[in-house]
């Protein structure tokens, strides 16, 4: 008798609903449709099981003799693997036959879909089975779930991951987005009758299942003390999440009755290294590097080479979610499966194994001085974005370093170098935010000190650039820190206080002395800085000439070096110099440059005064686009809580400016331009402005060609008789720019010269 006329399957039926993984069940059936054996991996609590079951219920009619279900998860003796796949499969028994040459003779010509689930403490016996009984089953095919792979030839991988949170705050549609709170809702209506997602509730579900990592079982354990307590009590009750996540019921199996059996799961099946892996690991608040983890993690009872080896297995079973970096590989614990590995590293506190939390926070802490000190010292080269790039993607790490300095007065020297050595990346990436940590490391740090000295340099630096009044003070107290404590930091302080002192001889003498000082120490970053500092206290005193070979020299340095950041504040000083002498060309064309340049970089202050240099530019050439610019540069500026462009002369100047654009157009248009500004993103603002971004509608030439929108309006100038150097100044471009667009309208429309262009465009009008 076969499978399909007794019973075609043993699937157990849904007892509540399934809520999401239509994409991931699409993808999934696909596989299945490719390979005879697919696993489903990833960490507990994600939901392999439900959703593999799911999907073999939904494709089960697609097998002649049904989808069979074989539960590994009570199963603890490797050698029961082939008989409890046989009694799930209903095998006849018979005295004396081995059970896996049992299960290939009943197989052989059956068609039927077996899931396998819970096989990581089983692995190696499942791979021996399977292997055997899929190369003598041609019409067998196996969905497996586990937290590792198999690592058998032909087998296909799902990685399985949590369900899908919004980012940030929501609107109304959330439930309809974001399938974790879908089915956050789903399951609290289970257990409070009549319960409901409110605007008020809301964002409370969005955090809560953020806060465990859109993990389904979590997110379920959470929803069933709906009757208890409202989602804004379960949020403030997730410091104890192992005890809030956990259910009053015996009708599940016991490593889902709660979250923190789930994990316990996962730990029991890893060995030693990586057990204490997972707990030092925990220290770590965001994605490391393998790099980080070493040094963090490694003593006489974890070597190197065992903390390599134990990141490859975490990641293995699906404990470290591992994502590329253009520095390598990093890794991440997910926020629940880092907060176990807390709660292991601390409980086994007093065990011969344990490495206080204490111990690896200084390390995390070390550590990530190390890291700012090789980015202060690279800073000025061609590797500026990949440093940023990485000091972004390590900012809570930064963070929880710079805490616990803050907390522990012996590590508060610590503290201050790290932050102060951070100086150029919270200048470019988190200028606001740089200023707190400098500040509290400051209020808190000792009087004399290497520490001391580098953050009260870097804070003068956050402070100059956004005009506020108190930088000058910080700069002296800087200057003074750093020819008591450290002589290489005095340059760099010199430059900040010439560039803040208000009496223009004085300034140049003290940038002239940072010059020099530079010079000596032989460091090429200050000598590029001090330079354009210099062209802009000559300039303003004495105008665009005399400051003209301090700007050129300054960007000869960066170039050479392939350095973006200080090349970009010297484009946009020449822009202002030549904006106070009325040469607007150059004002305009030297904007675009430092646009150019500091976008590369994403420093949105940067970018923000260029843009607003721009607008200066574009007032009687383009008004509504001059409008729209005032607008963005304006918003960005006072997020970053100030900027050089509102401190005198040039807060006066730019108001001018706005006011003829104003009159231009009419306080209407201004106003109405203005507001679309403030609301478009930095990012369109400047791909408009460099015309690097492919618009929004097409300008068809010809039916076999077509231009973009920048080289229409080209095209129109050229019609109009303009040359490229009358084009530039029009559509505020450097001329280079201009002449690069008129190349690529005649290659496009294949004609020779400029008259054909403006003989063609007019008879197609």
């Amino acid at each position: 008798m076969s499978m399909a006329s007794r019973r075609a399957g043993n699937l157990p039926s849904d007892l509540s609903s399934f809520v999401g993984r239509t994409r991931e069940m699409r993808e999934v059936r696909q596989l299945l449709g490719q390979a005879r054996l697919v696993s489903v991996v990833g960490p507990g609590g994600v939901g392999k099981s439900r959703f593999s079951i799911r999907l073999a219920t939904q494709v089960q009619k697609n097998f002649r003799d049904g989808a069979w279900l074989v539960e590994l998860a009570a199963v603890t003796d490797s050698s029961l693997v082939a008989e409890t796949m046989a009694g799930a499969l209903q095998v006849p028994e018979e005295s004396n036959r081995d059970p896996v040459q049992a299960l290939c003779e009943y197989l052989a010509v059956r068609d039927a879909l077996l899931v396998v689930d819970n096989c990581e403490h089983l692995r190696e016996a499942c791979a021996v089975v399977l292997s055997t009984v899929l190369s003598r089953s041609p019409k067998l095919r196996v969905l497996l779930t586990s937290q590792e792979v198999l690592g058998l030839p032909g087998e296909a991988v799902y990685h399985l991951g949590p369900l899908e949170v919004p980012d940030g705050d929501v609107g109304t549609d959330a439930a309809e987005i974001s399938p974790a709170v879908a089915l956050f809702a789903d399951r609290a209506a289970n257990a409070l009758h009549g319960f409901t997602l409110t605007k008020e509730s809301l964002q409370a579900v969005v955090d809560l299942c953020r806060r465990v990592d859109g993990l389904p079982l979590a997110i379920e354990l959470a929803a069933a003390h709906a009757r208890t307590f409202t989602p804004a009590q379960m949020l403030d009750r997730m410091d104890n999440r192992f005890g809030l996540l956990a259910a009053k019921t015996t009708a599940i199996p016991a490593r889902h009755q709660s979250f923190k059996a789930t994990l316990n799961w996962s730990y029991e099946l890893c060995g030693k290294p990586e057990r204490l892996a997972w707990q030092r690991l925990s220290i770590f608040p965001s994605s490391f590097d393998l790099a980080s983890a070493q040094a963090v993690c490694t003593d006489e009872r974890l070597t190197t080479a065992q903390v390599e080896d134990a990141v490859g297995e975490l990641v293995d079973r699906s404990l470290l979610m591992p994502r590329p970096d253009p520095w390598g590989m990093r890794y991440q614990l997910l926020e629940s499966i880092r907060a176990f590995g807390r709660h292991m590293l601390r409980e086994a506190d007093n065990t011969e194994d344990a490495l206080p939390e204490s111990v690896l926070r200084s390390r995390h802490l070390l550590w990530y001085v190390a890291v700012a000190t090789d980015f202060e010292r690279e800073w000025f080269g061609s590797r500026q974005p990949e440093w940023l790039e990485r000091l972004r993607a390590d900012l809570p790490n930064i963070r929880a370093a710079l805490s616990f300095a803050a907390e522990k007065e012996t590590h508060r020297e610590s503290g201050l170098i790290l932050a102060g050595k951070l100086g150029f990346f919270w200048r470019v990436a988190a200028l606001r935010e740089g200023e707190t940590w400098l500040t509290r490391l400051l209020g808190a740090g000792s009087k004399r000190s290497t520490g001391r000295a580098c953050a009260l340099v870097a804070l003068a630096r956050l402070l100059g650039a956004r005009g506020d009044p108190a930088a000058a003070t910080v700069a002296a107290d800087a200057l003074e820190a750093a020819q008591r404590c450290d002589p290489v930091l005095v340059p760099r302080a010199l430059a900040i206080q010439g560039a803040l002192v208000p009496d223009q001889a004085n300034s140049i003498a003290l940038l002239k002395r940072a010059l020099a000082e530079a010079e000596r120490i032989g460091s090429a970053a200050d000598r590029a800085f001090i330079l354009h500092r210099l062209g802009w206290s000559i300039g303003t005193a004495s105008g665009p000439t005399a400051a003209e070979w301090y700007f050129r020299e300054s960007v000869a340095m960066s170039l050479a070096a392939g350095e973006l950041w200080s090349r970009g504040l010297t484009e946009l000083r020449h822009a202002q110099i030549a904006w106070m002498y009325g040469q607007s060309e150059i004002m305009a064309a030297s904007a675009a440059e430092a646009l150019r340049a500091s976008s590369r970089i994403s420093d949105p202050l940067t970018c923000a005064n260029a843009l607003a240099v721009i607008a200066v530019a574009a007032v009687g050439r383009d008004d509504h686009l001059a409008a729209r610019l005032f607008g963005v540069a304006g918003r960005v500026s006072e997020d970053a809580g100030g900027s050089i462009l509102l401190t005198p002369p040039w807060q006066q100047l730019l108001d001018d400016a706005q006011a003829r654009c104003r009159t231009m157009i009419g306080s209407n248009a201004f106003e109405r331009h203005h507001q679309r500004g403030r609301a478009q993103s930095l990012d369109d603002a400047i791909a408009n402005v460099l015309d690097e971004r492919p618009p929004h509608e097409s300008y068809e030439a010809e039916p076999d060609f077509a231009l973009t929108r920048r080289e229409f309006e080209v095209l129109e100038l050229i019609a109009q008789g303009m040359t490229n150097k009358e084009i530039a100044s029009r559509l505020v471009i450097s001329v280079r720019t201009a002449e690069a667009h008129v190349q690529h309208i005649l290659v496009k429309t294949g004609f020779a010269t400029r008259t054909q262009l403006a003989a063609w465009h007019a008879a197609r009008r």
